[in-house]
Order: C-alpha cells, then sequence, then structure tokens
C-alpha cells in the first residue's frame, strides 16, 4: 500500500500544472502577464476526466507559454463545477474539462443547473477509454456467472461504486444491470478516487472503472478484474475476457473526454482553442502519456466534436429510456 501511495504521488506531481517563472516570461502578476487559463473539472483530483485536464495544462504551459491551471469543484455528480462555468464570461478563459456526465447527468437531474448543448460550446475531445469490472476481494475468484446466479445480485445484496449519478462508471453499470437482470445498491461519490477507495476499504463490492484508474487499484492486489466492457481484449490486461465473451451481449461502454467553453464565446475564440487542444496532442507527449493512463487519443475538432455529442446525445436517451435507472433524489 505504501507502494501505491508513492507511485500516486508522484503521478499526480508529474502532472500538475508549470507555475513557471522561467526567464524572460512576464510573472502573473504583472500587468504584461497572459491571463491564465482555467480548466474546471467538476470532479475531484484522480481518474481520468482530472489526469486529462492536468496533461493538457502541462502542455499549454510549456509549449504554448500560456499559464493554465486546473481547478477541481466536486459535487452533485458534477453539476456544481459544471454550472460554474456555464455561468462564467465566455471570454476563452474558464473551460470545462469532462466525460460523458457531461449529458447523461443532466438527462438524470431535475434541475442540474445547466443545460450541456444550450450553455455550453464544444471545443475538443481528446480521447475515449473501456471500462473495466473490478471486484473486492469479498468477491475474489468468484466467475461472472456465479456472481449472477448469487441471490445477493437479484436483493442489492451487492453494491456498486459510481464516481457519480450520469458518470461513466454508474452508465456501465446501469447498461450492465440492464442486459443481466441484476439489481445492486448504487452507491454514487464524487468521483472516481473516492468510489475506488471504497472498493478497495471493501465497503463496496462492484465498480466499473476506465482503465487508466484501474492499474493502480490493481497494483494493491485488493481489487481484481472480471471483465471489460470493450469489444476486444485489452492489451495491457490480455487475461482479463469482454462481456461479449462471457456471454453478455450489447453491453460495451467507453467513456470519451473533452472540453467546452461557455456559450456565447466568440467564434474566432472557439477555433483558436480547437485547434490549440487537438494540437497539444500532436505536438506534444500528451499521446504516450495518454497510452500510459490506459487512454486512447481520439482527438475531434469543435465542428466535429459537436456532430459527435449530438450522436452520441440520442444514442445515451434511448439507454436512459428505462425507469429502472438509479436517479438523484432532487
Amino acid at each position: 500500500m505504501v507502494y501505491l501511495i508513492r507511485q500516486l504521488a508522484c503521478l499526480v506531481a508529474a502532472l500538475l500544472p508549470l507555475a513557471s517563472n522561467a526567464q524572460g516570461r512576464p510573472e502573473p502578476g504583472d500587468a504584461a502577464a497572459p491571463a491564465a487559463h482555467r480548466l474546471v473539472v467538476p470532479v475531484e483530483p484522480g481518474g481520468g476526466i482530472d489526469a486529462v485536464a492536468r496533461l493538457l495544462a502541462n502542455a499549454w504551459s510549456t509549449e504554448m507559454s500560456l499559464p493554465t491551471i486546473v481547478v477541481n469543484r466536486p459535487g452533485a455528480s458534477g453539476n456544481i463545477g459544471t454550472a460554474s462555468v456555464a455561468k462564467s464570461k465566455p471570454d476563452g478563459q474558464t473551460l470545462l474539462v469532462t466525460g460523458v456526465g457531461h449529458i447523461t447527468s443532466a438527462m438524470l437531474h431535475e434541475n442540474p443547473g445547466y443545460h450541456p448543448f444550450e450553455d455550453f460550446t464544444p471545443i475538443a475531445r481528446f480521447a475515449t477509454a473501456p471500462n473495466v469490472m473490478l471486484v473486492s476481494d469479498a468477491l475474489k475468484g468468484m466467475p461472472l456467472a456465479q456472481i449472477l446466479s448469487d441471490p445477493r445480485s437479484r436483493n442489492q445484496g451487492f453494491s456498486y461504486s459510481s464516481a457519480g449519478y450520469g458518470h461513466s462508471s454508474h452508465m456501465a453499470a446501469h447498461i450492465f444491470a440492464t442486459q443481466t437482470g441484476v439489481k445492486w445498491l448504487h452507491v454514487p461519490f464524487k468521483g472516481t478516487s473516492p468510489g475506488l477507495r471504497a472498493l478497495l476499504a471493501g465497503e463496496t463490492h462492484i465498480m466499473f472503472v476506465t482503465l487508466g484508474s484501474v492499474q493502480a487499484a490493481l497494483a494493491t492486489h485488493r481489487v481484481h478484474a472480471v471483465a471489460v466492457t470493450h469489444h476486444e481484449r485489452l492489451q495491457v490486461l490480455p487475461d482479463v475476457p469482454t462481456l461479449s465473451e462471457l456471454g453478455i451481449k450489447n453491453a460495451e461502454f467507453a467513456q470519451w473526454y473533452g472540453m467546452f467553453a461557455p456559450r456565447g464565446t466568440p467564434p474566432s475564440v472557439v477555433k483558436s482553442l480547437s485547434e490549440a487542444a487537438v494540437g497539444a496532442l500532436k505536438g506534444s507527449a500528451m499521446t504516450p502519456q495518454f497510452k500510459t493512463q490506459g487512454l486512447e487519443p481520439a482527438p475531434l475538432r469543435h465542428d466535429e466534436f459537436e456532430r459527435f455529442l449530438k450522436a452520441e446525445s440520442r444514442r445515451l436517451e434511448k439507454m436512459l429510456d428505462n425507469r429502472t435507472i438509479d436517479r438523484p433524489v432532487n
């Protein structure tokens, strides 16, 4: 466990955005200093969304000589941080880095405080990531078929962590439950990291987690990978079967990571930000760093990302047209 804590500490230190005072660059307090971009992450530090934001902040600060900071604003399944960006001045300085929960959380909450399309302009998509089904030590060695047939899968005797209502971990579990008929108790948290901590402590039994967060958790040997929500096995987890291999069809689900600006941001600024965001993937060390985080680079510029989001919204609406999904009590 000590090794894991050290490993995670080194990772966070490596990803923190640079507050550089290099020779020849104006300090933030100087009149000539450019305003820093604020990348708002609507979940707690740790997990894929936070990692993507910090990688981008590092690339922008280093390669564009533009200070960029990451601000974590978790709460209400990501709605607090997201709504704060929606209310920000549309000048391109305050941006949102988030995932599929940007759409699904708004669908599940009666009053999320924002509209995913009317209040935001899409800037760019960065990457996608499959989910891995993890189980706690309490279910260690149990084949998936045994977990499904266990009476506790029918009466909420098993619980599962999620990063919050509508987030990738919640959606992956919901789709799994829809296809298998299980009835597990949903325990939402304010991000991936606290959900994983509960799983590691044995407070919950199951969690669907994006690949980047899985590797460090598996290193503790206190959680165990059962299946991947992908159409094929993953190179980094070659011995973990797909859900399809285990007889569970149509249960694939992947997270995506993207950036948004408040609606009303000038088109020229949107274009510039989009080019800078996608360009950072191609012109820096971000791509290999994505790979080490279990992320698959999948860049889309503003107009491409907008088309993707419209199609994604239609797809997710169909998935959520089901009264069995666990919704927050408003």
